[in-house]
């Protein structure tokens, strides 16, 4: 499978658009459909658990469940890194995207979710349905994974 990174950049009138910034083979289906596969593509492909500051992934996914794209939303320190719902949204309808994945690391290597982890799922939730958009899961990656889908929290 080839995973595909992109990134925004801004027009001359000022309007965001796609930019292809890497490519790389992966050894898949295309069908990335459970989070432990997720957790261990994130592991193989950025290193998740050597990362010393928090990033946070968006996984862009089309009607048939196949991965369009990965964005890196933003990276911050070691314990807490910005989600703005409305950078996500964006960058999804760009891509023509059905539904999406988040995905973010901890650091510590413990997956168990913060308090502000629980307040970005909710908020993603009632955004997602405002926007008609599958939000099919938030995983956490350390050492193992959490994932609120199998968790029962979404």
């Amino acid at each position: 499978m080839r995973l595909t990174e992109y990134d925004l950049r801004l027009s001359d009138d000022r309007l965001p658009f796609l930019v292809k910034e890497k490519a790389v083979n992966y050894s898949c289906d295309r069908h990335l459909d459970s989070p432990k596969k997720i957790f261990q593509m994130m592991k193989d492909v950025y290193n998740t658990e050597l990362l010393p500051e928090e990033y946070v992934w968006l996984l862009s996914i089309d009607a048939a469940g196949k991965l369009i794209g990965i964005f890196v939303l933003s990276h911050g320190c070691v314990n807490y890194s910005i989600v703005d719902s409305k950078a996500i949204f964006m960058r999804l309808c760009l891509t023509n995207a059905s539904g999406f994945v988040i995905v973010h690391n901890h650091v510590s290597l413990e997956t168990k979710p913060s308090k502000n982890d629980m307040e970005v799922t909710k908020n993603l939730q009632q955004c997602s349905k405002i926007m008609n958009m599958n939000f099919m899961d938030h995983i956490i990656v350390g050492k193992h994974y959490y994932s609120f889908m199998e968790d029962g929290k979404m």
